[in-house]
């Protein structure tokens, strides 16, 4: 079996769920298509190891998983969380953080984000949740926080404020305006300050969504959403600890330059990624502040 073969087997299967839709028949149930397409991605990615050309398997891979769950977001949203949903989601994720190649790890998150909207809301709150909390790759965690974060504001959109009603909840708020999933937001900002450099991309996400968070609650938009006592200790404690941070890194860098030190050669440009985040945290913190004081 061959990428290739296991992609005309899965192509089949769509059109089978296609044609099922259209004759009437009993449709194809939407958590076994998504086991199936877990079935699928999960062959189609151990094929691609013995390929000649293992990019182009890969990236056919991604696309049949993309077909899939456009399939199933067409056909539902999916209320539950099928057994293979977690399985795709780890495969993504692998791809994401280890493939060489930056175009097919683009391709994983856009697959990935399709994943997600495959769900019905309650579910893809659940979902991204998890992955946040689970995931061990800070820039794959920055990206699902801002992709929380559009789930947010799409939800304020819609009118679905803190209380209010949105489309897809009826009369219940969106599970992306409750307590845990801003919680979950700005889980980053909690982080021992031993770890924010480390961590700096997901601090930095979750920085750009606190400075949100406070714009849209000072227009009005989403009073609330931030908790009294979460806001307090956001001001008295995670404000100052941040800063704190900021200023020994600028002082270390300092001591660095003065002694012609620095990291080696070969995490230049790691360094100059962390260099860049700081800097963007920086500013970011100088406008939480600002909307703070208000």
């Amino acid at each position: 079996m061959t990428v290739f073969g296991a992609s005309a087997m899965a192509e089949r299967v769509l059109d089978g769920a296609d044609e099922a839709d259209a004759g009437g028949a009993s449709p194809v149930r939407l958590p076994a298509l998504m086991r199936m397409a877990s079935f699928y991605f999960e062959k189609m990615l151990h094929y691609a190891q013995e390929e000649a050309q293992p990019n182009q398997a890969v990236a056919k891979s991604l696309h049949l998983l993309y077909l899939f769950m456009a399939r199933v977001e067409s056909s539902g949203p999916l209320d539950e969380l099928s057994e293979g949903t977690d399985g795709i989601l780890n495969y993504l994720t692998t791809i994401m953080a280890h493939f060489p190649d930056r175009p097919l790890r683009m391709k994983a998150r856009f697959c990935m984000l399709a994943v997600f909207r495959a769900l019905d809301e309650p579910r893809r709150c659940e979902a991204m949740m998890a992955r946040v909390e689970a995931c061990q790759y800070p820039s794959i965690r920055a990206s699902l926080l801002s992709a929380m974060k559009e789930e947010m504001a799409q939800a304020l959109r819609r009118g679905g404020s803190h209380g209010g009603k949105s489309e897809s909840t009826t009369d219940k708020e969106s599970p992306f305006l409750a307590g845990p999933a801003i919680r979950c937001m700005l889980s980053a900002l909690a982080l021992p300050a031993a770890d924010l450099l480390e961590e700096s991309d997901a601090v930095l996400a979750s920085l750009n969504i606190l400075r949100y968070l406070l714009l849209v609650g000072a227009r009005g938009q989403g009073p609330g959403l931030i908790r009294p006592g979460h806001l307090r200790e956001l001001r008295s404690r995670t404000v100052p600890s941040i800063e704190a941070f900021l200023r020994d890194f600028q002082s270390q860098r300092e001591e660095q330059d003065k002694a012609g030190g620095g990291m080696g050669e070969g995490d230049e440009e790691w360094s100059k990624h962390l260099l860049m985040n700081t800097l963007q945290m920086e500013h970011v913190l100088s406008l939480v502040k600002e909307s703070l004081s208000q």
